[in-house]
């Protein structure tokens, strides 16, 4: 797990690797042993954690109140969104009314 202060590097990240870490495990006996569905989502998400954490770079934030410089969306897709959520809204009242 990343702290707050880091973010994974995606661009930069071993996609080869990952498949291949996933591509090694031994998935049939694995289910063989886990019956339960949570046991086999706890053990996928533990091994796709580990490939991403091993095969993807962390980045670590300078200034946190940057929000890690995370992009922001272009005007014109945050006026999309604005505008989606005001017709949800509208929507939702107007269901509430009938």
């Amino acid at each position: 797990m990343i702290s707050p202060l880091t973010k994974y590097c995606w661009k930069k990240a071993n996609f080869d690797g990952i498949n291949e870490r996933m591509m090694s495990i031994d998935w049939n006996s694995m289910m063989a042993v886990n019956f339960t569905a949570d046991n086999l989502w706890a053990y996928f998400s533990h091994v796709l954690q580990c490939a991403v954490n091993d095969f993807v770079p962390i980045t670590v934030c300078r200034n946190p109140s940057n929000k890690c410089g995370f992009t922001k969306y272009l005007a014109q897709i945050r006026t999309a969104i604005k505008r989606k959520q005001c017709l949800w809204k509208l929507r939702r009242k107007t269901q509430m009314m009938t």
